[in-house]
């Protein structure tokens, strides 16, 4: 018991693989800013090509999301995460080495994007499936608060670090930025020790489809995960992930003019609400219960994007970032106690295909929001595409608002392992 009570950051395999986050994450947030920026900025891309180069990046979760799970159910995920984090080093090293021989062009751009998301959604499975791993079920909610505070810390600090580097040097050394940062994140995985017991895999494991069906029953049939993945996946589709991230860029640089410096800013300036929620979901979910915590934190960040079709003026870069801001800690709030939900409900021998299910039907619409966001970009105009997005995202809550999820006191009602 005395363990369970230790502060987390006194754990020395849980201190590492927080380490090793911030420093992928930090880096994985310029190039967020980045990229698009060499699109726009140094490739003169079209809305279209903005909105495809978003879809680029999250298409492998639809390609590769299913197998994926099965596939680190099989494998050490330790391994796997040390793999994922040099190869994605390896291949973003290629933006700035391409663009200083003049080699770099769209088609490119979204070749790396695209091979960049196959080793992220490997990478990322294998995150979540990792923390059961090496903490004990009762630690597994603190844990992803602090993973989650890493998290929105990276997203807050990492853009304004982009558009300072991005002012003072370029694009390209920013990315340069993000494959070191992947290089260092391995180095710390890779001195997580994990206890045996945990890491012996079942060498009799059925064939990988078999497990892809199995994983796809158990979130299916689940009354609580089956709402949570719907409402994610049109919610991802519309808010900060898909058409909206899209065409942000495009929005901010080309029709508010602003610059490269003010776009990380308002990026920066939007996660400060996405940091606040993780400090303040603890005292949210003991004050209220978890699954009116979950209802109205799904509906919130819609609301909050209804103001940014209407945005002008000198203010604009304060009103926007103050929009993503409330969206940003609703959707941290939501985010945390979903995924602890997650964790809590599945055995951890579905873990990994648990995650892959939900990481391929909530990120597999990214895509197409993505895509989708670039069209109407050219068709309708952006401003126009930002308010088809909020409302959107507003409908996506209610899913989550029918189910069975907005009657859980805690966690501890439903703990299978």
């Amino acid at each position: 018991m005395k363990a369970h009570k230790k502060s987390l950051f006194g754990h020395s395999n849980f201190k590492k693989l927080w380490v090793a986050q911030i420093l992928s994450l930090v880096g994985t947030q310029v190039t967020v800013v980045a990229l698009p920026i060499i699109a726009i900025k140094l490739l003169n891309a079209s809305t279209l090509q903005v909105g495809l180069l978003t879809a680029m990046s999250y298409l492998p979760f639809l390609l590769f999301g299913l197998p994926a799970g099965a596939w680190v159910d099989r494998l050490s995920i330790k391994r796997l995460m040390i793999v994922c984090d040099m190869c994605r080093g390896a291949i973003l090293i290629l933006v700035p080495i391409l663009y200083s021989m003049d080699f770099l062009t769209i088609p490119l751009l979204f070749i790396i994007a695209f091979c960049n998301g196959i080793f992220t959604v490997f990478f990322d499975i294998s995150n979540q499936s990792f923390l059961p791993e090496i903490l004990p079920k009762e630690q597994l909610t603190e844990g992803n608060s602090k993973l989650g505070t890493s998290y929105t810390t990276s997203q807050m600090v990492g853009p304004t670090i982009a558009g300072f580097m991005i002012k003072i040097f370029s694009a390209p050394i920013a990315i340069l930025i993000d494959s070191i940062s992947y290089f260092l994140s391995g180095i710390f995985i890779y001195n997580i020790k994990i206890p045996k017991q945990k890491t012996v895999l079942d060498k009799k494991k059925p064939g990988i489809f078999s497990e892809i069906r199995e994983g796809l029953r158990f979130v299916v049939k689940n009354k609580y995960l089956k709402p949570i993945a719907i409402s994610m996946s049109i919610a991802n589709m519309f808010d900060l992930f898909g058409m909206i991230q899209a065409i942000l860029p495009i929005y901010i640089l080309s029709t508010l003019k602003l610059s490269p410096f003010e776009y990380g800013i308002i990026l920066s300036m939007g996660n400060i609400g996405a940091i606040l929620g993780t400090f303040i979901n603890k005292i949210i979910v003991n004050k209220f219960y978890l699954g009116k915590v979950l209802a109205i934190s799904s509906i919130l960040p819609g609301i909050s994007l209804l103001i940014l079709p209407f945005v002008q003026g000198e203010y604009a870069m304060y009103i926007i970032g103050l929009s993503l801001s409330l969206a940003g800690l609703n959707i941290a709030v939501f985010n945390i106690n979903q995924i602890s939900l997650r964790q809590a409900i599945t055995p951890l021998n579905l873990m990994g295909r648990m995650n892959a299910t939900i990481r391929f039907i909530i990120w597999g619409t990214v895509p197409l929001g993505a895509f989708l966001g670039g069209l109407l970009g050219e068709q309708i105009g952006v401003r126009n595409t930002l308010l088809v997005a909020a409302i959107g995202s507003i409908l996506s809550s209610i899913p989550i608002l029918f189910s069975k999820n907005t009657s859980l006191k805690s966690l501890k009602e439903i703990y299978t392992h």
